[in-house]
């Protein structure tokens, strides 16, 4: 028997954060999605949230780091900055 994942996959959070973290270009969108759905995978879950988004964006390959940043990988969640 195969099993499928529900309906909506990614919650509300993570959707949020994709479109964010994307910065609107397609191919990123695509390969952040791509990550998270085998990130659940490894994890056993059918439902992908903002631990398995930040779990691809910890990749060095999507890390943004320049001269003037610390050399920490960006993690990002959907709560507002305090302030």
């Amino acid at each position: 028997m195969a099993r499928r994942l529900p309906h909506h996959t990614f919650t509300d959070d993570a959707l949020h954060l994709v479109l964010r973290v994307s910065e609107g270009i397609l191919r990123a969108v695509r390969n952040l999605c791509v990550g998270a759905l085998i990130e659940a995978v490894r994890d056993r879950t059918k439902t992908v949230d903002l631990k398995q988004i930040n779990a691809v964006l910890m990749q060095p390959h999507w890390r943004h780091n320049t001269r003037d940043e610390a050399q920490q990988p960006a993690v990002f969640t959907n709560q507002k900055p305090k302030g």
